[in-house]
Formats: C-alpha cells, structure tokens, sequence
C-alpha cells in the first residue's frame, strides 16, 4: 500500500457493514502516530453513535488496538467508552489522568464485588503511575472476592503486579525496572524489506518513530558455546550489551549478554534461570545438567 492508503481504507471500514478481521488489526498497527490519531477519532464518533456496535466492528477494533498503541488518544473518551462497554484491554488506561483514576476508585467503592470492580482495579494498576498503584494496593484486600472463574482477574494479584513492572512485598510495591525505555532498531536490510513498501512499512512500529539516534550498536542473534540446562542444546543469544547502556538496571557487570533456550522456554520449563560471570556470560542454573531429550528446535 502507498503512504496513506492504509488510514484510507481503515476509514472507508469504519461505519460499514464489514466485519473487522486480523487483517485490519495489523494495517491499525502500521499506523503512524498521527494517522492514528485521526482513526481513532473517526472509530470513536462512530461508536457514540452507532445503536448496536458489533463485537468486531472495525470501529472497535481501531480503539482496542490503540489501547496499546497509543492510549494517550483515548484518555478523553474513556468514561465514555467505559459505559459502552467498547475498551477490553485495560492498556487503555496507561498514563491515565487523575480524574479517571478518581472514577475508577469509585466504580470499585460503589460495587466491590462486582466484574467491573475488578476490570476498574486492573486498570489502576495499569496506569502505572505512583497515584494509581497506590489506589489499587488500598484495595487489595477486595480482591479475593471476585469470582476467579467469571470476572478478572484471572492470575494471582501479584503477577498483576510483575505485569506492571512491580513485585508485591507485604502491602508495599516494590520496583522491578527503570524507568528509562530501549528500542532495538534494525536496518531494512537486516530484516529484508523495503522500507518503502508496505510490509517494510509494518515492520517500522509506531513506537520506534521518533525516538531519536541509537546510542549504541549490539550484537544480536545466534548461539552461544554454552547449552541448556535442560535440552543440552547451545543457548539463543539474544542481545550483547557491551557496555551496559546508563539507566538499564544492572550494576554488577559492564557487560552483559542476553541468551536463554527458546526450545524449552515456556514449551518444557514456564521459567530458565541463569547466573553471570564477570564477562557478563550466562550459565544455566536450578538444573544438574540435561534430564530430558531435546525437544523440537526453532530456526
């Protein structure tokens, strides 16, 4: 597709009688920020007013997706869009103001136990601001009530908080990460498209626009000398850093290399635990050695 023409055709979707599709949701991902904007302007006014918007509405498949791609466009609509029922993913209230962290708080005062109280509470926790956590975390105690099979959420509480970038000690939120955010950028060589065309044009995400210079170059991709602790099989590498960028999270070590099992994790074992050395250089470790045979590989 030219420049333009996916926001064209997202438009022309939107107050028809097409039904939404997978497809759809990836031309919305290949928005740029403003074209967004205005997508997400078109989908609103059409779900104030439509009498019976559809589960895959387009409409509504532009304001779910801009739940996570651009949440700070739907501050302003989100009581309303609260009472259509529109918004299922809670991505929505990231960054959210005050004032709808004040209505949260009194649609979960106003019915504890009720399937709304636990989507307003996700959404608390979701703002990921000090105001929102800390409104969330005084509420805690009603979590319990919820009905675990029907109503969110629907992991223990304290995942909800690793999920927002916390752990939960006692009734206090401890910080996981750092505030400062890295984008891996590749060259439209490296990935082998056209930057020009439209899947190039797919693979440059909405959050890399703007972003600025990359600060450093990275090693990324292959194997390592060192094998799981599970399978037996070389390690993935995922990323060097070397040096250790300012504001990531690691002390210890100026360098740091990144790797795990891809074949087994989540596949054979949820979680793979590593140690560093002083080069920074993951061991496997919480196994003796490879207990199981190696299962299918990914290339």
């Amino acid at each position: 597709m030219r420049e333009g023409q996916s926001l064209e055709l997202i438009l022309a979707m939107i107050g028809t009688a097409e039904r939404g599709s997978t497809g759809l949701e990836i031309v919305v991902d290949s928005l740029a920020a403003a074209e967004l904007a205005v997508a997400v302007t078109a989908a609103v006014d059409h779900l104030m007013t439509s009498s019976e918007p559809v589960e895959d509405d387009p409409a509504r498949i532009v304001v779910e997706r801009a739940s996570q791609q651009g949440p700070e466009l739907l501050h302003s609509y989100l009581p309303a869009l609260w009472d259509l029922g529109v918004i299922v993913d809670v991505g929505a209230w990231r960054n959210a103001p005050d004032t709808e962290i004040d209505r949260l708080v009194s649609v979960i005062d106003a019915a504890p136990e009720s399937a709304l109280a636990g989507t307003a509470w996700l959404a608390l926790l979701e703002t990921r601001t000090a105001r929102g956590w800390q409104s969330a975390t005084d509420r805690i105690a009603i979590v319990p009530a919820w009905d675990w099979e029907t109503s969110p959420p629907y992991q223990p509480v304290d995942q909800w908080y690793h999920y927002v970038g916390f752990d939960l000690e006692g009734d206090v939120p401890t910080r996981l990460c750092g505030d400062d955010v890295f984008h891996l950028l590749f060259e439209p060589s490296y990935v082998g498209r056209d930057p020009g065309s439209w899947a190039g044009r797919w693979l440059q995400h909405p959050t890399w626009f703007d972003i600025g210079p990359a600060t450093q170059e990275a090693s990324f991709g292959g194997a390592l000398s060192e094998t799981c602790g599970v399978c037996g099989e070389a390690l993935h590498h995922m990323i060097t850093l070397d040096p250790v960028p300012a504001g990531l999270v690691v002390q210890s070590r100026s360098r740091m290399v990144f790797a795990t099992c891809l074949s087994c994790l989540g596949y054979v074992e949820p979680v793979l635990y590593f140690a560093h050395d002083a080069r920074g250089v993951p061991t496997p470790i919480g196994y003796d050695g490879p207990r199981r045979s190696a299962p299918p590989r990914f290339r």
